[in-house]
């Protein structure tokens, strides 16, 4: 009987000193990731293209973004959880609506998926250009549409495979995306 009473005292006390909806949370949280998500996927696109106005101060702030966007991501499934708890009070999380949450959740988990992937070709891409700088690594195709490795990096084969997927890309794609660029 006394866990109940506090129990109860402890619910009102949550209800009416410190009134907060982990409904709304969830809903801050979604904006939140939404906004970081694309705050990211501008700086990654920019990157990627190597837009020099970005690229100049993309250090910093790319690792600004990512960490955002990390911290914005963990903290949705844990209101997901606490807003399922409300769904008998609160109808906004009640019935179909809960379903539709848990699938912008899901949805937002891929999203994330996707955006580190393009994370992971933008560093892929940064590598390259470096070893291209410090002469480890040549940039040119030849005649027969290969990129000839260089010594240096000839024993890395998951690195060598990487440069002649990245070359023949450049191969297919490359006036097309210089057109992109420039545009």
């Amino acid at each position: 009987m006394p866990k109940l009473i506090l129990g109860c005292i402890s619910a009102l006390v949550c209800v009416l000193i410190f009134p907060s909806s982990a409904t709304t949370r969830l809903q801050n949280s979604i904006s939140k990731s939404l906004k970081s998500f694309s705050t990211l996927l501008d700086l990654l696109t920019s990157t990627f293209l190597l837009e020099k106005a970005i690229i100049k101060e993309s250090k910093s702030t790319l690792k600004d973004a990512v960490q955002n966007h990390a911290s914005a991501f963990k903290t949705l499934k844990s209101d997901l959880a606490e807003a399922k708890h409300e769904r008998i009070f609160d109808s906004r999380i009640r019935g179909n609506k809960l379903k539709l949450y848990d699938a912008a959740i899901g949805s937002l988990a891929r999203l994330a998926q996707h955006l580190n992937g393009l994370r992971s070709s933008t560093r892929l891409q940064e590598e390259l250009i470096r070893a291209a700088r410090e002469g480890s690594r040549s940039m040119s195709v030849n005649s027969a549409g290969h990129s000839p490795v260089a010594p240096s990096i000839a024993g890395d084969e998951e690195m060598s495979a990487s440069i002649r997927l990245l070359t023949r890309f450049r191969h297919l794609a490359g006036s097309q995306l210089d057109d992109l660029v420039v545009s």
